[in-house]
């Protein structure tokens, strides 16, 4: 089981209701739990790494 810090956990909440506020439809991140949870957003998380590999 995977405990995160609650000012983490703030932080993503903060990304990401911003981002989905302001109409954003994408956020690029490294950060796989922020990645999994954009989609409860509304938006689609992007591996800033991954997405140029290759």
């Amino acid at each position: 089981m995977i405990y995160l810090d609650s000012n983490y956990i703030v932080r993503c909440y903060l990304h990401l209701t911003s981002a989905s506020e302001h109409g954003f439809l994408e956020i690029y991140s490294h950060d796989r739990h922020l990645l999994k949870a954009a989609s409860f957003f509304g938006l689609k998380g992007i591996d800033i790494i991954s997405s140029h590999e290759g």
